[in-house]
């Protein structure tokens, strides 16, 4: 993933890198145990000076998402996640494993039994979780999970799993979100996996292929994903006059409609955007590029998640 700054415009370099980083982190592009560029190394790569690359380091660490190794590096934190491949856990190697471990032999059973019990503990459902000040990233991914799992999907906001009754169900949230569910969790034993979300390459070429000074217009129902989206974009584009806009925002909406040369919309919000489209169409004296942008699970985490649930 490239780490392209702008220096000069609007967002401040420090927040650019930040969300950069934090995207590179949640998709996977920089997974857990994986050494971050050193500051000098990464004041270069970005041409933003190395106290500012330090101090957007020490934020990474505060939010939990970094941790420093003394003389090592800056590596992304290992948190408990989705399991391996099948073949990993097969049966033979499994026993092996466990009675290298000290294991008695005639405990195994339980022990594979109380696996099997909470893999069909997970097919009783799964819990969506977020911040209550950003509901709409709980809504994208309760619609794409509830789309290729079969089993039942739920949104739960962070703070009501904090106050309240630990349900038995397992819970799922992003890698920028995990930190916080992990903090309201406590010690409780409950199961709470992060899933890696889409990085966004292919749409981003896009991006860096549009005429200068085109006017993008960008439309999702999570604040936290246009914020993140935009800032991402003005370090790649700092040229490109970006608008962003909830779907209910049926004024600002058909604002974009009428001015902008392209919209991304994702995750939410079609049928609002072209119901926008519609209504100022014949105010338009150019044609309009539509970018739908369907993803906001990485593949390989859907599949990985499949798996720990026992799906597949």
């Amino acid at each position: 993933m490239s780490f392209a700054i702008a220096t000069d415009g609007e967002v401040p370099p420090s927040v650019q890198l930040y969300d950069r980083l934090c995207l590179a982190i949640a998709s996977g592009v920089y997974p857990p145990g994986k050494r971050l560029p050193s500051i000098r190394q990464m004041a270069a790569y970005t041409g933003i000076h190395r106290n500012t690359v330090s101090k957007t380091y020490q934020l990474l660490k505060a939010k939990g998402f970094v941790e420093t190794r003394e003389g090592a590096g800056v590596y992304v934190c290992q948190r408990s996640g989705i399991a391996p491949d099948a073949q990993s856990q097969a049966v033979r190697e499994g026993i092996e494993r466990l009675l290298a471990l000290g294991c008695p032999l005639t405990d195994i059973p339980s022990l594979v039994q109380g696996e099997v019990d909470r893999r069909l503990q997970s097919r009783a459902g799964v819990l969506v979780l977020y911040l209550q000040e950003d509901p709409g990233i709980g809504e994208i991914l309760v619609r794409e999970l509830a789309g290729a799992l079969n089993v039942a999907v739920q949104p739960l906001a962070i703070e009501a799993l904090a106050d309240g009754p630990l349900p038995p169900k397992t819970l799922v949230t992003t890698r920028f979100l995990f930190p916080y569910a992990q903090a309201a969790l406590g010690d409780r034993p409950g199961r709470l996996l992060p899933i890696d979300i889409y990085d966004y390459q292919t749409e981003l070429k896009t991006v860096q292929e549009m005429p200068p000074h085109s006017r993008l217009g960008l439309v999702s129902p999570s604040t936290g994903a246009l914020r993140l989206a935009a800032t991402i974009i003005h370090s790649e584009r700092p040229d490109l006059l970006v608008s962003t806009v909830l779907p209910q925002d049926t004024y600002r909406l058909e604002q974009i409609a009428r001015a902008a040369h392209t919209i991304v919309v994702g995750h939410g919000g079609e049928a609002e955007l072209s119901a926008a489209v519609r209504a100022v169409r014949s105010e338009r004296t150019r044609p309009l590029h539509l970018l739908r942008c369907d993803r906001y699970v990485a593949p390989h985490a859907l599949a990985q998640l499949k798996v720990e649930l026992g799906l597949t």
